[in-house]
């Protein structure tokens, strides 16, 4: 019943953080309404920094009333946006801009854990079309660890974050992903199984052969093999505690 409320007052305190720190270093406002936001900040977003400097928004700050993101959710955005202020403020950093991916990317993860399916998905996205991608990989991290087997709107994501995705989790995981996700129609399973043969095997589908037939037949035999290493090593622990005990 609170959840709304809940999410109003998160959303509500982070813009009043990113309105904060805004008045102890130099912003730049990106959209009518919302907080100005630091330049640091908008320098890891690749997408908007190049917007920012199409319009020479950097020199000209202090005259341009707001700079637009034209087919970008300002909500979500600005969540992202908050999330590399949290991410700032949790490293101790004064310049965000010279913080790298491998540093940044499991803070962010730190960040995104309590986000649910849905949020994870939405945020990679934008993420994702704002080239951040510490961000389109920690979520993409996060989001694999907490809910691959669980039905979501993974066949709605366009293919590079489905190969993304598909980095992050096992053949196992797959399977179940694709087993639980029956929203799939024949055509898109195939695809999601040639992106997995290409990432976990390295292979091409074979003639006469689906690319799910394959990739399921692959799995059968990694399974077997790993059966017959487990049993050759118990044998051979048994042989050796025989030769001891004679």
């Amino acid at each position: 019943m609170f959840r709304g409320y809940c999410i109003h007052i998160k959303l509500f305190l982070l813009l009043l953080m990113i309105g904060t720190l805004a008045q102890a270093s130099e912003t730049i406002k990106l959209t009518d309404g919302r907080p100005c936001i630091p330049i640091d900040i908008v320098r890891k977003c690749p997408a908007i920094h190049n917007m920012v400097e199409g319009v020479d928004g950097y020199a000209r700050i202090n005259e341009i009333n707001s700079i637009q993101l034209p087919g970008v959710d300002v909500g979500t955005c600005y969540e992202l946006l908050s999330i590399l202020l949290g991410a700032k403020i949790i490293l101790g950093v004064n310049d965000m801009s010279l913080v790298e991916d491998g540093i940044l990317q499991p803070t962010i993860e730190q960040i995104l854990i309590s986000r649910d399916s849905k949020r994870l998905l939405d945020l990679m996205t934008m993420a994702n079309y704002l080239d951040i991608q510490p961000m389109v990989i920690g979520s993409a991290k996060v989001w694999s660890q907490k809910y691959s087997s669980v039905r979501s709107s993974f066949k709605d994501l366009n293919v590079d974050l489905k190969k993304t995705i598909i980095k992050e989790i096992s053949p196992s995981e797959l399977m179940a992903l694709v087993e639980v996700n029956d929203n799939l129609d024949q055509f898109a399973k195939e695809e999601v199984f040639k992106m997995a043969l290409k990432i976990h095997h390295n292979k091409e589908p074979e003639m006469g052969k689906s690319a799910q037939e394959l990739y399921e037949e692959l799995l059968w035999q990694q399974s077997r093999n790993l059966a017959t290493d487990k049993i050759e090593a118990f044998r051979l622990e048994l042989h050796k505690m025989l030769w001891i005990i004679n």
